[in-house]
Order: structure tokens, then C-alpha cells, then sequence
């Protein structure tokens, strides 16, 4: 069903080596909202373009216009611009650009965790914020066959013979 998908709604490059923006309009303000920041205000009333089916139909050609127009922007501007106008976008992050940006940090996303093969590192953490329920990342990634045992005792009901056994035939770590 062609209505059930947005179009546009997609990564779009932008100046820059391999950067992006990513970009929708959900509906019909945020799609005239977007051709106005584009200045391209015309396409909101062309046919090809008229609704969320037909912008989906002609969605190779909108693309195509959208990257046009992105490519010309650094992605931090072009969202700048875009969001004012009230259009989803937000510039796609590498790691560095998570690593520095402050509303991470201010939420307090990464979290510094030792290793006991890498040392302490930081590590990303859940992006919700539960107020019920416990959300942090508390413990760094496990080493290989950290949990074996407790996972084949728990879930299989495996007995500590029966461990050792599949350990000998090295079935298991």
C-alpha cells in the first residue's frame, strides 16, 4: 500500500566526505515546509508531487531534486535549515560526531566501564531514559565464553558433568 509509506523519507549525501542527512515530510505541511526551505516552493503544487502516493511513485525524480539540494550543504546546516521550517531532519552521525556531541553528553549516554582485557572504555549507552525501571548500561561487553556455563545451567538445565563433557569434546568453550 502505497499510502502507508512516506516519501520522502530517506539519507540524502551532503557535502562533505560521506556525510548525510536524513530527511521526511510525514504529511502535507511538512512536505510544502520542506519544498519552501529547499526553495522549491512550485514542487508542493506539482502533479508528480501532489501526495504522499504520487511522491511516492515519483520517488527516484524527489530524491534526486532533495540531493541535488543537499549536496550543496554542509548536513548541520542543511538541518538547521530544514528543522526551522519545521522538517525532520537531523545529519546522520559517525562516531566522532556521537563521541562530541553535548545533548549526548549532557544525558549522560556513554559510560566509561572496565574491561578486564581493553581496560576501562566508553561505551555507548541505551538511548531511552526509563523512570521506572533500571536503563543504565552497567557492565561492559563479556568476554568470549564469559557466560557459558550459567547459560547452558539456566537455560538447559545442563549439569556441570554434563558441562565438562561438551568442554572435553570442545563443543563448548
Amino acid at each position: 500500500d502505497r499510502d502507508a509509506v512516506i516519501a520522502p523519507h530517506n539519507a540524502y549525501p551532503s557535502r562533505g566526505h560521506d556525510a548525510w542527512i536524513a530527511l521526511a515530510a510525514m504529511d502535507q505541511t511538512q512536505w510544502r515546509a520542506l519544498c519552501d526551505a529547499i526553495g522549491r516552493l512550485e514542487l508542493a503544487d506539482d502533479p508528480l508531487f501532489a501526495d504522499n502516493a504520487a511522491r511516492k511513485h515519483n520517488e527516484e525524480a524527489l530524491d534526486g531534486i532533495l540531493g541535488d539540494w543537499t549536496r550543496r550543504h554542509d548536513r548541520f546546516e542543511a538541518t538547521g535549515i530544514l528543522q526551522d521550517k519545521g522538517v525532520p531532519a537531523f545529519p546522520v552521525y559517525s562516531v566522532a560526531d556521537m563521541l562530541k556531541d553535548p545533548h549526548l553528553e549532557r544525558r549522560g549516554y556513554f559510560v566509561e566501564l572496565p574491561h578486564a582485557e581493553v581496560g576501562v572504555h566508553r561505551h555507548n549507552g541505551r538511548p531511552q531514559q526509563l523512570e521506572r525501571r533500571h536503563s543504565a548500561v552497567d557492565a561492559p561487553a563479556p568476554l568470549m565464553g564469559q557466560h557459558t556455563d550459567q547459560v547452558l545451567r539456566a537455560h538447559l538445565d545442563l549439569s556441570n558433568d554434563d558441562i565438562n563433557a561438551l568442554r572435553k569434546a570442545e563443543i563448548v568453550w
